[in-house]
């Protein structure tokens, strides 16, 4: 596949919003970083959420929707990966997040928790046993 980058010809615009508990909870404090897809330019921000879980809106470069779509310019918008991590949750990844021209893009993360700061207790590492010698109990109806 040809790597090409396309121009960057006008603005779009990003807000990031982070939450937990099924998008209940916001999630302040946490790390958003923001980074260009390669062969779409040299774009890296790195902010925080507000208290309402939220980034500011962050201006990013893309493509002018006047471009005609070639070979080279498949598609009028530029992609960006976006990483939020915070203290306590696992870290969410959004690959291809598109930014068009003059719309704010908001892109929600939902951050799982990581069982009280210690990933080991929902996913153990090595091998799990199980105990057969355990009772059966008894089945429901009976």
């Amino acid at each position: 596949m040809e790597s090409f980058e396309r121009p960057a010809t006008a603005v779009g615009y990003l807000v990031v919003e982070a939450q937990t508990a099924d998008g209940a909870l916001p999630v302040q404090g946490a790390q958003v970083t923001v980074t260009s897809t390669p062969g779409e330019g040299n774009v890296r921000i790195t902010v925080e959420t507000d208290q309402s879980g939220r980034t500011e809106r962050l201006v990013l470069p893309t493509v002018s929707r006047n471009l005609n779509q070639t070979a080279s310019n498949p598609q009028k918008y530029l992609t960006y990966l976006v990483t939020v991590t915070a203290d306590g949750y696992y870290p969410f990844v959004a690959r291809a997040v598109p930014i068009f021209v003059g719309v704010t893009t908001l892109q929600s993360a939902i951050l799982i928790g990581n069982a009280a700061f210690n990933s080991d207790t929902v996913f153990p590492e090595g091998n799990l046993s199980v105990d057969d010698s355990a009772s059966q109990g008894t089945p429901l109806g009976e």
